[in-house]
C-alpha cells in the first residue's frame, strides 16, 4: 500500500495492512504535503509499527527538499529519500532509530554521508545512484548492524566490503567494468549476491564458498557465467544475458535447488542438467534451448518445471507434455 501526500494518517488502516503481512509506505512528494501535524501523527505510527512502516520522500521536482523536516520524525526506522535535490542532507545522521535507509539525491554531493553516526546503526542500506556517485564507502567498516547492502553506481573504496563479516545480502548495481570484485570471497557471512546492470565480460573473479543465492541480471558484455566458484549454491537466476550461449550446472549438481533463466535469447545448452540431484524448480523462458532436449535431460529430483517463450501453441504443448510426465508448472522465481 502506498499513501501519497496524505491529508491525514489512518492508523487503523496501516495496522490492518501490517497485520495482513504487507509493508505500507507513506510518501511525500512536495513541501506542501509535509504538514507538521501530519508528520507528528506519522511519527507516532513509526513508534508503534517500527520498521514495518516505510516513510518515503520522493520527487520534489519543483522544489528543493529540506532534510531538516525529519525533525518531526525522530522515531522513523525505515526511511527512503529519493529526490532530485536536497539541502541539509547530513540531518539524516541525527536520527537515532534508523534500521533501514535508502538514499539517493540526483544532484547531491555528500561523499562523507556514511560518517554520520545515525546512519552507521542501520541494518539495511541502499545507496541510490546520482550524478556523482562519489560516496566514500570506507566508513562501512564501522557499521555495527549492517546485514544487507545495495550499491547503485557507488564504488569508491568498495574493497572495504571484503572486511565486512556480517553482510548476508549484497546487491552490486550499475558498477563500472573497471571495478573488480575479488574481495567478495572474503565476506564471511555473505549468502545472497546480485550483480545487476553495469558491464563486464565475465564474473570469473567472483567466488564464495558459502554463497547460497546468485542472480546475474542485465550485465552488459557477459559471455559466460562460471558456477565453479560457488560450491554451496542453492538458487541461481540469470536474466537478459544476451551473449551467454551455454550454462554448465556440473559444479553445483549436488547443491542447486532452484534455477530461473529468462530472456537469454542465445542460450542453447544447459549442460549437466541430467546430473542434478537436488534440483526441485526449473524455469526457462525465451532462450534457444531445444525444449525436447531439455525434457529428455530432466532429472528425477525435479518437481516443478516451466519451459516457455517459444510460441503460444508450442508453450501449451510443452506444458501439457510436462504435466503428463508428472511435473507441476514452476512459478517464475527471482
Amino acid at each position: 500500500m502506498l499513501l501519497t501526500n496524505p491529508t491525514s494518517i489512518d492508523e487503523a488502516r496501516l495496522a490492518a495492512e501490517i497485520e495482513a503481512g504487507r509493508l505500507p509506505r507513506v510518501q511525500f512528494s512536495s513541501p506542501e504535503a509535509c504538514d507538521p501535524s501530519i508528520l507528528a501523527h506519522l511519527n507516532a505510527c513509526c513508534e508503534r509499527f517500527g520498521p514495518k512502516l516505510f516513510v518515503r520522500f520522493f520527487g520534489y521536482y519543483k522544489a528543493e527538499f529540506d532534510t531538516e523536516i525529519l525533525r518531526y520524525l525522530p522515531a522513523v526506522r525505515a526511511l527512503i529519500i529519493h529526490l532530485h535535490s536536497a539541502r541539509n542532507i547530513e540531518f539524516v545522521g541525527q536520527l537515532q532509530h534508523l534500521e533501514e535507509l535508502g538514499l539517493g539525491i540526483f544532484e547531491g554531493n555528500y561523499p562523507n554521508i556514511l560518517e554520520e553516526p545515525g546512519i552507521q546503526r542501520v541494518e539495511r542500506l541502499v545507496l541510490i545512484d546520482n550524478r556523482r556517485n562519489n560516496v566514500d564507502l570506507a566508513p562501512l567498516s564501522r557499521f555495527s548492524n549492517l546485514s544487507e547492502l545495495v550499491l547503485c553506481g557507488h564504488a569508491r573504496h568498495i574493497e572495504v566490503l571484503g572486511s565486512l563479516g556480517d553482510i548476508r545480502r549484497l546487491s552490486l548495481n550499475q558498477i563500472k567494468n573497471s571495478v573488480r570484485f575479488p574481495w567478495i570471497r572474503s565476506m564471511a557471512a555473505l549468502r545472497d549476491l546480485t550483480i545487476l546492470l553495469g558491464g563486464r565480460a565475465d564474473i570469473d573473479e567472483v567466488s564464495h564458498g558459502e554463497l547460497e543465492r546468485l542472480r546475474v541480471d542485465r550485465v552488459r558484455g557477459i559471455e559466460g557465467v562460471n558456477l565453479n566458484g560457488f560450491p554451496a549454491l542453492c538458487r541461481f537466476h540469470m536474466e537478459d544475458q544476451l551473449r551467454v550461449t551455454e550454462i554448465d550446472l556440473t559444479p553445483v549438481e549436488s547443491t542447486l535447488r532452484s534455477m530461473t533463466i529468462w530472456n537469454c535469447k542465445n542460450l542453447e545448452q544447459v549442460r549437466g542438467l541430467e546430473r542434478m540431484t537436488k534440483l526441485e524448480l526449473l524455469w526457462i523462458g525465451k532462450t534457444k534451448a531445444d525444449a525436447d532436449a531439455v525434457i529428455r535431460s530432466l532429472p528425477k529430483c525435479l518437481r516443478e518445471v516451466t519451459l516457455a517463450g517459444y510460441s503460444k501453441k508450442r508453450d501449451a504443448a510443452i506444458k501439457s507434455r510436462l504435466q503428463e510426465q508428472g511435473f507441476a508448472p514452476a512459478s517464475y522465481s527471482s
